[in-house]
């Protein structure tokens, strides 16, 4: 997988000047997730000129005209999403998942688990560096602890076979509702 996280001459970082655009383009035989800009006309149009690139970037889908029906284009504020939760799987069997084979020995276990978490690594700084053309550091963490926590409950119960009662329900929910906070600006 190819990735091109640079930003076109004369546009500066963060989209400030123009709405960014994900495409995934699968080849024959390769895969290349491609950072583009959004034709003219899209630009130029009246609704999008009211919003801000990050609005633009978050509320736009564009698929290329006469694009091979193998590509995908996806928002810059979703790819990150999508990343950090498969990094998040992989997180979660690094961190957790050894737990089921408790009899084998400890180093063997740290090197399973660093095997597993460059995985989550090739995913995690990419989602990261994509993210940060729309969403702050503190909302891409935000948006991180909240994917790992979903993805910690689904582990929890069918892999570790471990249920989850009402206080960690109560628990996840008021985290949840900080990430709410963390989204709608200051309180006022």
């Amino acid at each position: 997988m190819r990735l091109s996280a640079s930003s076109p001459k004369g546009q500066s970082k963060r989209g400030t000047n123009g709405p960014r655009w994900l495409e995934i383009r699968a080849n024959p035989g390769k895969a290349a997730l491609i950072r583009r800009q959004p034709p003219p006309e899209i630009v130029k149009n009246d609704a999008a000129a009211a919003l801000t690139p990050r609005q633009a970037v978050a509320a736009s889908v564009f698929i290329s005209p006469g694009a091979p029906m193998s590509s995908i284009a996806i928002p810059a504020s979703v790819a990150p999403i999508l990343l950090l939760t498969i990094s998040n799987i992989f997180m979660t069997f690094a961190w957790y998942g050894h737990l089921n084979y408790k009899s084998w020995p400890l180093w063997l276990v740290v090197i399973a688990s660093w095997g597993i978490a460059f995985f989550e690594y090739c995913f995690a700084v990419p989602a990261n560096r994509i993210g940060h053309e729309v969403y702050s550091a503190a909302e891409l963490k935000t948006i991180q602890e909240v994917i790992t926590l979903t993805v910690f409950a689904g582990f929890s119960i069918w892999f570790l076979k471990e249920p989850l009662t009402i206080n960690h329900a109560v628990g996840f929910g008021l985290i949840i509702a900080g990430a709410f906070f963390v989204f709608h600006g200051p309180i006022r």
